[in-house]
């Protein structure tokens, strides 16, 4: 794992003179390059970056995970107050002493969700993924499930050799399984820490037979609210913090693999 840099909001978070000068020009050299709108959230004057009032996460290359905190104290409280904050903003029941256990590691805060993450794609999958019966039409070199005779004489006149069939199939390609298999990837730039990987890449393997979601806001619009579906809640609660919440403004460059700000105008979210 790499260092973790921790600071509060409107604060100095690295100097050009200081003990982490290349992680200094990692950072400007991203603020040199990028458009005004990153500018709001991280400041470079002179010889310091600093915060602005939003609080935020950034890993560079080099693994060095920073963390912007609300001010609440020491590092440790601030870090509890902004867990509980999400948490309960994402109604994710976590309860206060798996938060503080999770403070305690010394571990970014953003570790937190990418853990509990974790946790719930291996209970779902020892739990067994929910999968369904899908209807697939298709021109076929092979015979199976129902010819469809107006479409065959249609599609292949001129060719005997296939066949328009109709036949279900028993898939896991479903809304819910792939926002878990997005998010997975997500989390693997997100985390510095290896066994987060290693458990991620685990969870990708188990989801070989389901595909990328292509439009988050479709799919979480497509989950079903069923008995057999309850399992996935807190999973997909997490997914919507980091894949659907619009107060969340996001930037990656050559040095910064994610820089990630909450927005002040969604207060439920915004510590």
């Amino acid at each position: 794992m790499g260092k973790t840099i921790s600071v509060h909001v409107n604060e100095i978070i690295l100097t050009r003179d200081g003990e982490y000068k290349a992680e200094f020009e990692m950072l400007a050299d991203m603020l040199n390059h990028c458009d005004n709108d990153l500018k709001k959230f991280i400041i470079m004057n002179g010889k310091n970056i600093r915060t602005s009032a939003h609080a935020g996460a950034i890993r560079l290359i080099n693994d060095t995970q920073i963390e912007i905190l609300p001010k609440a104290g020491s590092i440790q409280a601030s870090k509890t107050l902004m867990l509980n904050k999400f948490c309960s903003a994402a109604d994710l029941p976590y309860s206060y002493s798996e938060i503080s256990e999770s403070v305690k590691k010394d571990e970014a805060f953003i570790e937190f969700f990418v853990e509990m993450f974790i946790t719930e794609c291996m209970s779902i999958i020892k739990r067994g993924l929910i999968s369904e019966y899908r209807t697939i039409e298709e021109n076929s070199n092979i015979l199976r499930g129902r010819l469809m005779f107006a479409e065959n004489i249609r599609n292949n006149f001129y060719h005997s050799e296939k066949f328009y069939v109709q036949y279900e199939e028993f898939t896991i390609d479903k809304a819910e399984n792939r926002l878990m298999k997005s998010a997975a990837e997500i989390f693997l730039k997100i985390t510095g820490i290896h066994q987060n990987i290693t458990q991620l890449r685990h969870i990708l393997r188990y989801l070989d037979g389901v595909n990328y979601s292509e439009n988050f806001d479709d799919d979480f619009a497509r989950c079903m609210d069923s008995r057999n579906s309850k399992k996935y809640v807190n999973m997909l609660n997490i997914c919507r913090m980091f894949m659907q919440n619009h107060s969340i403004k996001q930037y990656s460059d050559k040095n910064v693999i994610y820089a990630m700000f909450w927005q002040n105008n969604d207060k439920s979210y915004t510590p």
